[in-house]
């Protein structure tokens, strides 16, 4: 190796190991925030009534579809922004994806799986009431409030993702 080869190679040697050690205090953080959850019995009718209340919240954007006078938005860009996700069919896809993970999260029955596949639908959501619609208030607490309840309720079901989280898996144990 060249000179030059070398020093290249420690250098991605030394970032592989800065990487491996912030995934290791990411770890730990997660296991003290999964942990803290799962220890505070108090926070269990929390968790429920989090659940229930997103799934009610979901479930009821995601009818509002078929119904008339469906949302649009305020500002022009927003308004826009749904006519083309309408023209294009994809609000049906986004529509029925919020149907099916409100109802999941209301029946209590695959809530992990359901918040994983919800979270780029309440994330663009999030995105359309606190950056597109900004500055209006009503859009920008639906919004977040949204975001923050799936968010919880994520960090609730952390121990389900664990196995998803390891560094280096490998498809077959052993």
């Amino acid at each position: 190796m060249h000179g030059r080869d070398c020093a290249n190679y420690t250098g991605a040697f030394r970032l592989r190991r800065t990487f491996r050690r912030r995934v290791f205090y990411i770890n730990r953080i997660l296991y003290a925030l999964t942990h803290c959850l799962r220890s505070e019995r108090a926070l269990k009718p929390t968790v429920i009534a989090v659940r229930l209340l997103l799934g009610a919240w979901l479930t009821f954007n995601g009818v509002s579809y078929w119904l008339p006078n469906m949302p649009m938005g305020h500002k022009p860009v927003a308004i826009a922004l749904m006519q083309a996700l309408i023209d294009t069919h994809i609000m049906l896809l986004v529509k029925l994806t919020e149907l099916g993970v409100g109802l999941a999260l209301l029946a209590g029955v695959y809530v992990p799986l359901a918040l994983v596949i919800g979270f780029p639908v309440v994330l663009m959501v999030a995105y359309v009431c606190l950056v597109v619609e900004w500055p209006l208030q009503r859009p920008m607490i639906g919004g977040a409030a949204t975001l923050a309840a799936h968010v919880f309720l994520l960090f609730a079901y952390l121990d389900r993702y664990r196995p998803m989280l390891t560094f280096r898996a490998r498809p077959f144990p052993g």
